[in-house]
């Protein structure tokens, strides 16, 4: 019931919604059963990637050609996030994309054998720790190799391996996220009595959305929620973890508007999450400052892991345009 009540029943009845949950061993079990479901057919294991990692790839074995559009190392990403729903109507953007699916899986394996091995790794090992390649296998004994490999996507459980959770949900049924970033900083912390630390934390999160731009923008990319105060707001969802064995407290917001859904703690697994709906709208920025306390069992600074953006791929600048 807490999984439903933080994250919604959708994680667990539609395929498009099933990575509301950061966790992902939890979000490749939904995905496969909701596959047997529609399918018939048990899956072994699930691999999630994401354009920007497509476009790492791409950049290492060369580009490919879908419904007439070159994408290659230096623009998958915004085609795939972006500029195809200007580009095509929905339907030809399905044939664009199974197009780039293809000719991309086709292209890289043909391709692996030329790549310089180090380079492919320290660009799969990037995409691991930017949260934008990970993998479930059904099977236990695979399933924990595959965690002892770091690419397992699971949220931290260690105490001693303190871990800050901070992730966004766009709920502004759109595309509107390409134009989304965010920060996160710390202080240095500081020690408590009973062998504790706490952390000063910022959260920072930009709408780099202008008016103008979104005057060219399809409506598919601005988004259809009804609660949009105007065609450049985004309505976010945010959720701060705290580690294993720590708490947050002392949680202040300032910039965005959490009307919809102010912030709250709800209890998910042994922890108590920070949770709240937000707008902001074009060119805004908001913040949220709060306090994490690790376990005294902590044995190394508090880390920080977050939802993937496009933020920082080529092609992408402070206005979402190259």
């Amino acid at each position: 019931q807490e999984e439903v009540d933080l994250f919604t029943n959708r994680v667990a009845g539609r395929i498009t919604d099933t990575n509301i949950n950061p966790d992902f061993p939890r979000v490749a079990y939904f995905a496969s059963m909701l596959w047997d479901e529609q399918f018939g057919a048990n899956v072994d294991g699930v691999i999630m990637i994401d354009p920007i990692f497509l476009q790492y790839l791409l950049n290492l074995t060369g580009g490919m050609n879908s419904n007439g559009v070159e994408v290659d190392g230096t623009n998958a990403a915004r085609l795939l996030i972006h500029d195809a729903y200007n580009m095509f109507t929905p339907e030809q953007t399905d044939v664009f994309f199974s197009g780039v699916a293809g000719g991309a899986f086709d292209t890289i394996l043909s391709n692996l054998g030329n790549i310089d091995m180090p380079t492919l790794l320290k660009t799969v090992k990037q995409s691991t720790d930017e949260g934008r390649f990970m993998v479930w296998m059904k099977d236990a004994d695979e399933e924990q190799a595959i965690q002892q490999l770091g690419i397992g996507g699971e949220m931290g459980t260690d105490p001693a391996t303190p871990e800050l959770g901070v992730y966004f949900s766009d709920e502004t049924f759109s595309k509107i996220s390409w134009y989304f970033s965010d920060t996160t900083t710390m202080d240095q912390g500081t020690k408590n009595a009973d062998g504790t630390t706490t952390y000063h934390v910022t959260t920072t999160m930009t709408n780099h959305l202008t008016m103008s731009e979104a005057a060219n923008q399809a409506k598919y990319i601005t988004g259809y929620n009804l609660k949009k105060r105007n065609v450049t707001d985004m309505y976010m969802h945010v959720y701060l973890f705290p580690p294993a064995g720590g708490s947050i407290s002392n949680v202040r917001s300032d910039g965005a508007d959490f009307s919809p859904q102010p912030l709250t703690t709800m209890p998910y697994r042994g922890i108590q999450v920070t949770t709240g709906s937000y707008r902001l709208n074009g060119g805004d920025t908001a913040t949220i400052s709060y306090d994490v306390t690790v376990s005294a069992e902590a044995a190394q600074p508090l880390t920080v892991r977050t939802t993937p953006t496009a933020q920082g791929v080529a092609g992408w600048d402070a206005a979402g345009q190259q």
